[in-house]
């Protein structure tokens, strides 16, 4: 808490990678769709950083 009321930025490591928030505290960040096939398998990516319309950055699988 003493960071916030510093108005200091803070180094968050989530548990899908860095994440950063947007002035109204939404998490902006690359996400991913993905299915359990014996492992997690990311099936697209998109890109919520640079385009807060989250466009796809690339399909991974075609399944």
């Amino acid at each position: 808490m003493q960071l916030i009321r510093e108005d200091r930025a803070i180094d968050y490591q989530g548990a899908s990678g860095p994440c950063d928030y947007d002035a109204n505290g939404n998490i902006v960040a690359q996400l991913a769709r993905f299915r359990v096939d014996g492992q997690f398998v990311d099936v697209e990516k998109f890109d919520c950083v640079s385009n807060r319309e989250c466009p796809p950055i690339r399909r991974v699988s075609g399944k």
